[in-house]
């Protein structure tokens, strides 16, 4: 949750000034009917890049927290829909239903721990495959 507390802020922070720089030709420069000067038009366009730039941010982060909190995803056998599930009206008998395969996503630690199990694995059985004799074509051991 640490992970997500500073970007989060940090990015609203960043939209809300971009807001402010936006809007500030209008709130703090008393500026005249006409046409634009050099100091509002950057002031308005750095302030619209920032917003977008900050608002893409924004957005990515808490989708990203909402995909950390969802404990549990539901996939339906032989690759149904959510929405193509069985019915109620379609269930006969509960014994026969069918019931929704629950995946609980693997943790970065369970993640870790199964590749470097994997890796050590691989590394001792070629240390074994190294201390076995090597044989030639005839059979005999090389020296």
């Amino acid at each position: 949750m640490r992970r997500y507390f500073w970007p989060i802020t940090s990015s609203a922070l960043s939209l809300i000034l971009a807001a402010v720089l936006t809007a500030s030709p209008w709130l703090y420069m008393r500026h005249a009917p006409g046409p634009w000067n050099q100091t509002t038009q950057t002031f308005f366009w750095t302030g619209l890049g920032m917003i977008l730039i900050s608002g893409i941010a924004l957005t990515l982060w808490i989708r990203q927290l909402r995909q950390q909190w969802t404990p549990q995803q539901i996939t339906f056998s032989q690759g149904e829909a959510p929405d193509q599930a069985i019915s109620s009206k379609d269930i006969k008998d509960v014994s026969t239903a069918r019931e929704p395969k629950v995946v609980v996503p693997e943790s970065e630690e369970e993640r870790w721990e199964r590749e470097l199990r994997q890796l050590a694995q691989d590394v001792l059985l070629d240390i074994s495959q190294d201390h076995q004799p090597h044989t030639t074509a005839r059979g005999e051991g090389l020296k």
